[in-house]
């Protein structure tokens, strides 16, 4: 064969993956239709890129209910409007809507599911940034499935095809496997963790162990993707090392610009997705703050994966764990690796401590009561952030004093991340019972004055020791 042919036929290799891939989902789905296991693929299309309008079209094939309930996914802002159903045969079927679920009609036929989605429009001081994590632009797009999706409420076949079309044929960059602008899931659930990005956003990746980062950012920064990206590459090797694997093999990091800025919103912002990390950082970002206390929200971001996903809260109450030792550490992750100095770490604590004590809520609403499902309540978002870092620190010196040294908080959280499975919910009652098996002591007492106790003399009766290290 002659070099050229060979360079043609190379070049279509990732089409030939794609179409055997295709082939494999329609063959199962054929298989699974005998056990009558529906089939669902979905499309995305723009509309108006003025209006931020987008089309989802939902294939529903090989039907054996007689009707099919869709909810919503994850806490974005999904509000799906002009949503029809169809059957193959064109027949317009019933729809009923009960709080987020959708329900069609469809007698055990196959149809087509369709509805409009508009992406939040920029408002620089709107507190709901968790509206606004989609982004809909001529240059450049970004996509979050709980922005977009509606996913059915009963099991599907596996094999979830997504195709996106934008109208400029681009590519698009996620963890999935996908190729130009269609992308395979293994099935319906990943749809709410699913990030994508196409257009005009520079692209580097790199192998850390077993573990693959894709890092995508749009232009326009005054710093190199060159230089934000070691730091990334720097927290994720200290933070793999301190739990000894990470829970993916394969994780996406998306910088942009942050739409909501000021004292009504946040000029920093994280989001934790699964597999997926994403930056919205202040578009006047300067260079110098790469060495600041911005690049928190990496570590922070990054750690949920341990801490929120692998180790998920039990209900709201445990949010100030979740939380609050996550942020405890992201600071300690960036003092080790020298991104803040000691003194600007010292510094920072002091800030919460003092943040803390002027909180409005100190006195009369317990840590573990505060929550940040109301963003623009932002005392009581502080109120959960604030106290948990405190209490985590509170809650790492006291591990220290029972156990004479020998165990401290990131022993505790490595040793319930090795020996629970994959998104084991985790409360107060399974802490206490670790630390039991690691100490012999019982916890439970200074737990209870921790954080269901308002004002606990734990944290504001004694200074924290800001200088510990990871």
């Amino acid at each position: 064969m002659k070099k050229s042919e060979m360079k043609k036929l190379w070049r279509l290799l990732p089409f030939i993956i794609l179409a055997v891939a295709v082939i494999a989902v329609t063959a199962r789905s054929g298989l699974v239709a005998g056990k009558l296991q529906p089939f669902v693929s979905y499309q995305v299309a723009v509309v108006d890129y003025r209006l931020n309008l987008l089309e989802i079209r939902i294939s529903y094939r090989c039907s054996s209910h007689d009707q099919v309930s869709f909810r919503c996914v994850g806490n974005g802002g999904l509000d799906p409007i002009e949503i029809s159903a169809y059957s193959r045969e064109g027949k317009e079927l019933e729809i009923s809507r009960s709080g987020r679920s959708w329900t069609v009609f469809n007698g055990k036929s196959d149809f087509e599911l369709s509805y409009q989605v508009i992406l939040t429009g920029e408002d620089r001081y709107s507190p709901l940034v968790r509206k606004k994590l989609s982004l809909l632009r001529t240059d450049r797009s970004r996509f979050l499935g709980m922005d977009l999706f509606l996913i059915p409420e009963k099991s599907t076949a596996e094999g979830v095809l997504v195709d996106y079309r934008t109208g400029k044929g681009e590519e698009i960059y996620s963890v999935y496997r996908n190729v130009g602008n269609r992308m395979i899931l293994d099935e319906c659930s990943q749809l709410g963790n699913l990030l994508c990005v196409s257009g005009d956003y520079e692209q580097r990746s790199a192998q850390i162990g077993s573990t693959e980062i894709i890092f995508m950012i749009s232009r326009g920064w005054s710093f190199g993707s060159s230089e934000i990206f070691s730091l990334i590459k720097d927290i994720v090797v200290h933070e793999i090392g301190m739990f000894g694997s990470s829970p993916h093999d394969r994780y996406l990091f998306v910088c942009d610009r942050n739409p909501v800025q000021g004292d009504g919103g946040f000029d920093y912002y994280g989001v934790h997705q699964g597999p997926n990390v994403l930056l919205l950082f202040d578009p006047r970002m300067k260079r110098s703050n790469l060495y600041d206390l911005n690049m928190a929200v990496i570590s922070h971001e990054f750690f949920h994966n341990w801490n929120g996903e692998a180790l998920r809260p039990a209900d709201e109450s445990f949010m100030w764990f979740t939380e609050g030792v996550t942020v405890y550490y992201s600071y300690r992750v960036l003092k080790s690796l020298g991104i803040i100095s000691p003194g600007r770490y010292r510094r920072k604590m002091e800030q919460i401590r003092e943040s803390y004590l002027d909180n409005p809520y100190r006195k009369i609403v317990p840590i573990a009561d505060s929550g940040n499902s109301d963003m623009s309540d932002k005392d009581m978002v502080n109120l959960m952030y604030d106290g948990g870092l405190l209490a985590a620190d509170a809650l790492d010196r006291h591990l220290n004093d029972v156990s004479r040294g020998s165990v401290s908080l990131l022993e505790l959280l490595r040793n319930l991340y090795r020996k629970n499975s994959f998104g084991t919910r985790v409360d107060e009652g399974v802490l206490v019972r670790e630390v039991r098996e690691l100490t012999g002591r019982d916890i439970s007492g200074f737990l209870t004055g921790l954080v269901r106790t308002p004002d606990p003399a734990e944290i504001s009766g004694r200074e924290s020791d800001p200088a510990g290290g990871v």
